[in-house]
């Protein structure tokens, strides 16, 4: 077993106890809306089938890999960088990136999440951070090949 399959096995066994008590207050809304918030708060509660689950695998992932530093290119509505957050260790920030400035998800009082508004392939966002500190990166922006391969020769 490699090193990326000893770690998926790592938060796979993890998420076999997880649950959504640290992110309940933040999406406890969501599942009396409909459209694009109740399919967040299905995603947020279920682990049946991909796309669900996926933010219960980010929180596993952090909470197994206990990085101090995390970034996140594509941040929409700042679940995925909640639920990260909630699992990051004391002092650990999440830089979440997004062309728009939303985050509507992410308390105003929520300081462990760094919001950066702008292009994913402006290097000059993470002005100020040693790229070779973060230890876990979330590349979830514009889903077109051509864009992702950009982001991760920039950022590699």
């Amino acid at each position: 077993m490699n090193k990326a399959e000893e770690l998926n096995a790592k938060i796979f066994e993890s998420l076999k106890t997880y649950t959504t008590e640290k992110v309940e207050g933040f999406f406890e809304t969501l599942n009396a809306s409909d459209g694009r918030d109740y399919c967040y708060f299905l995603e947020t509660h279920s682990a049946e089938k991909y796309p669900r689950g996926i933010y219960r695998y980010l929180a596993c992932a952090t909470k197994v890999i206990k990085p101090k530093i995390i970034v996140e290119i594509g941040a929409d509505k700042g679940v995925s960088a909640l639920v990260m957050a909630s699992e990051l260790p004391k002092k650990g920030k999440v830089y979440s990136i997004d062309i728009r400035n939303g985050w509507e998800y992410v308390p105003k009082d929520i300081n462990n999440i760094i919001k950066l508004v702008g292009d994913s392939l402006n290097k000059d966002l993470l002005q100020g951070i040693n790229l070779e500190d973060v230890e876990f990166w979330f590349i979830d922006g514009e889903h077109e090949n051509e864009q992702v391969q950009k982001e991760i020769d920039l950022y590699s």
